[in-house]
């Protein structure tokens, strides 16, 4: 389903800089392809596996804008709340996005591992969330209320009204915005409504590591328009192009 009255803006996209598989010139194809009003690369950056590495850096902020792209990065947000950015680095991109992919050595993708302690563990990812918007270092909170496989089936009795809104509080505070994933179909309704109530920002990501998932952006359109989400509720790191 489309949403006529909001452009589509894909702000969270991978390429071969890290664990993604298409090249920057084919993401700037595939999202000219697809009309996106805005597109922006999100690599993952920093020492840990699949992640680009610093010396990397230079090319891949020239290559987005040689390509016409947005220079976003995404970092890890760790279990105790740092995030995996160096605080002068952040001027060097348009946006920056943060999130959790393992705690207790657990990761949040392909990983079975038992979580014996599902309430504590979630509360470890609620604070770390907490203190890495505290940071100042990013803009955007990926993937939230994605939780590992283990627990995943009950994320609806662990993420409580109180876990969100405590996140949604603190993400209002700094201006920080929540990402609606087209990729992972988080978060639900109810949370987005309770953004759209504390004026928090939305942000539109595929989380593509393929060409053809650029743009796949039905998730958040559909939600978007099912809530009456208006323009100035979206978080758009760049002044949109007036229509032809």
């Amino acid at each position: 389903m489309k949403n006529p009255s909001l452009p589509k803006i894909d702000l969270h996209i991978h390429t071969n800089y890290s664990d993604g598989l298409p090249t920057m010139a084919e993401v700037a194809k595939a999202a000219r392809l697809k009309r996106l009003a805005l597109a922006g690369v999100a690599d993952h950056y920093g020492y840990a596996k699949g992640r680009m590495k610093p010396w990397r850096l230079r090319a891949y902020l020239a290559e987005a804008e040689a390509e016409g792209l947005l220079k976003g990065v995404e970092v890890d947000i760790f279990e105790d709340g740092h995030v995996d950015l160096a605080a002068s680095e952040r001027r060097l991109f348009d946006y920056v996005i943060g999130g959790v992919h393992e705690v207790a050595g657990v990761a949040f993708w392909g990983d079975p591992s038992p979580i014996p302690d599902p309430k504590g563990f979630v509360e470890t990812v609620r604070v770390a969330v907490i203190e890495a918007i505290e940071s100042g270092l990013i803009d955007i909170v990926a993937h939230l209320t994605w939780l590992p496989e283990d627990i995943r089936s009950e994320v609806n009795s662990l993420i409580t009204p109180d876990w969100v809104d405590s996140v949604v509080k603190a993400a209002a505070s700094k201006g920080v915005a929540i990402e609606v994933s087209g990729a992972w179909l988080v978060p639900d309704e109810w949370v987005v409504k309770r953004c759209l109530k504390e004026g928090v920002k939305l942000s539109m990501g595929s989380d593509a590591h393929r060409v053809e998932d650029v743009g796949n952006l039905s998730y958040p359109l559909s939600l978007f328009k099912r809530l009456g989400v208006k323009l100035e509720d979206l978080f758009i790191p760049r002044p949109l192009a007036p229509e032809a």
